[in-house]
């Protein structure tokens, strides 16, 4: 189960402050989980010191994997120079192509729209973790964090 979390929502699991459903979250991650970042995410998410500690064991227990940022960086501009997204998030939906994560958590409109959007995310479709109405940890967030979002496993 292959997730990739928005640098809008960083803080609501590695903030001081978490949200029910970013505690829920982070608990997945750390049980069955799977983190992917790559590319501009990645550079995103570091500025959080505490995603940064998280990060570096994740990797080491498996929980976590760096996806080649090249390849999302050269997807990333395709799509910009496309104009495909209605988002100013290219790099996520690169980051999906190449990682195979189908899994978003994300409170970014647009950007939901985009990973719902079947010419830019397909086979499966991208599903979105968001906290936008409600930040409670609720029964319809549990049964999404328990679908498979992983393509396949993420190269490294």
């Amino acid at each position: 189960m292959c997730a990739i979390l928005d640098n809008d929502v960083c803080a609501e699991v590695f903030g001081d402050k978490r949200t029910p459903a970013g505690t829920g979250f982070l608990d997945w991650l750390d049980s069955r989980g799977h983190l992917v970042s790559g590319g501009q995410n990645k550079r995103e998410l570091d500025d959080n010191n505490t995603f940064q500690a998280w990060w570096q064991q994740a990797t080491l227990a498996g929980r976590a994997t760096l996806v080649n940022g090249d390849k999302v960086t050269r997807l990333q501009r395709q799509l910009e120079d496309e104009g495909a997204c209605r988002s100013n998030d290219a790099h996520i939906i690169a980051l999906a192509r190449v990682s195979g994560a189908r899994l978003l958590y994300s409170n970014d409109r647009n950007l939901k729209q985009d990973f719902g959007d079947r010419d830019l995310i397909a086979e499966p479709r991208g599903k979105v973790f968001s906290t936008k109405l409600t930040a409670d940890f609720s029964t319809r967030r549990r049964r999404l964090l328990n679908q498979s979002h992983c393509r396949n496993r993420p190269n490294r």
